[in-house]
């Protein structure tokens, strides 16, 4: 197997926009590290000092729209691609014109069939687009089963419920440390994943097998193991979908799911994983594109919300940024002042921060 050698420095702030940029190594230019055998636990990815410093000396250089279109995100659809073909040409002039920030991965769809590909035509694209790129690229995708959800020849795992029937913590840090560790010989840096819903509701046309199970407490140990995996092998993790998608009884990708529950809901029932997840050193936060009516406020009948603004412990000092995520040809949306989660408040990330992918919440 490929070693990666690509490098991801998360956590580059901006006193407004809070920017999150990586670094990358070209493979060819240093020699393979030696394995990591044990597989010792990274409770953290962050920046060493020389990053801060060449992250903050790019920085001060970047202009105004530079800076917003390290924000952005479009989808890079994996496919045989030349440097000539149009679809290559449109991922390079989202670079030039926008100053894009990365990419998320994924295959191309024809009506609702995924069109799989192969690892090395991934490697080959996002090796090309960071060679084109001014800036180091991050890369992002959604392998909840592995890159087996949309790469041939790659490990094959089950749904994460099958983690927790089996119920050993070391299965789901395994799933964490194989996917790290295939996904960053592509040059992919960020996984969506692991899911950190309950599922609360059996019916639940959309999370049900994609949970880990029932239990909060089950679900949150099993996403600890799963984060201690993954950052074994230097990829950063995802917990979603805040504020919890598992008690709905509808697609969100076909219409508005909703959650009916109330606040004491939430915080005894869908929040406790999230919470675990923080504790455990998760790097992102994504929010469900659902409707939840115990966290609406005011007249209007759509809340934005964002992840910035949760209250850290003075001993866990942290910095804050969120990313807006561009998919579906939907426009990103505006960060808001107010987040109104403040329900994870009390809740500190031994960490640098948490990147919050910010989508809309109905009411």
């Amino acid at each position: 197997m490929l070693t990666s050698l690509f490098r991801v420095a998360v956590g580059l702030p901006l006193a407004v926009l809070g920017i999150a940029l990586t670094t990358a190594r070209d493979p060819a230019a240093e020699p393979s590290p030696e394995p990591n055998k044990d597989h010792t636990p990274v409770t953290a990815i962050h920046l060493d000092r020389d990053g801060e410093k060449w992250a903050s000396k790019t920085l001060r250089k970047m202009s105004l729209d530079e800076k917003v279109g390290q924000l952005i995100m479009p989808w890079a659809r994996v496919q045989f691609l030349n440097s000539k073909s149009p679809e290559y040409l449109l991922l390079r002039d989202h670079l030039r014109r926008y100053h894009v920030g990365g990419f998320a991965v994924s295959v191309p769809v024809e009506g609702s069939f995924l069109m799989y590909n192969e690892p090395y035509g991934t490697a080959g694209l996002t090796n090309q687009l960071q060679h084109d790129s001014d800036l180091p690229l991050i890369f992002a995708a959604d392998f909840e089963r592995g890159l087996a959800m949309r790469l041939h020849g790659t490990t094959v795992f089950p749904h994460a419920m099958a983690f927790g029937a089996a119920g050993k913590l070391e299965y789901a840090e395994a799933l964490g440390r194989i996917t790290a560790e295939e996904s960053r010989a592509i040059g992919i840096h960020w996984n969506f994943f692991p899911v950190a819903d309950v599922n609360s509701n059996p019916a639940n046309p959309i999370i049900n097998t994609r949970s880990f199970g029932e239990d909060p407490r089950q679900v949150g140990d099993l996403l600890s193991a799963y984060i201690r995996g993954a950052h074994s092998e230097g990829m950063l993790t995802t917990a979603k979908h805040f504020p919890g998608h598992g008690d709905t009884g509808t697609d969100s990708h076909l219409g508005v799911a909703q959650v009916k529950g109330t606040a004491d809901h939430l915080d005894l029932v869908e929040m406790p994983p999230f919470r675990q997840a923080i504790r455990g050193g998760i790097d992102a936060i994504m929010v469900a594109h659902i409707s939840v009516s115990s966290l609406c406020q005011g007249p209007g009948p759509l809340l934005r919300r964002r992840l910035q603004g949760w209250q850290r412990r003075p001993a866990h000092p942290t910095r804050h940024w969120s990313l807006l995520s561009v998919d579906g040809g939907r426009r990103p949306r505006r960060r808001d002042s107010e987040s109104g989660l403040g329900r994870l408040g009390t809740e500190a990330a031994p960490r640098q921060g948490l990147i919050g992918i910010t989508q809309t919440a109905l009411c």
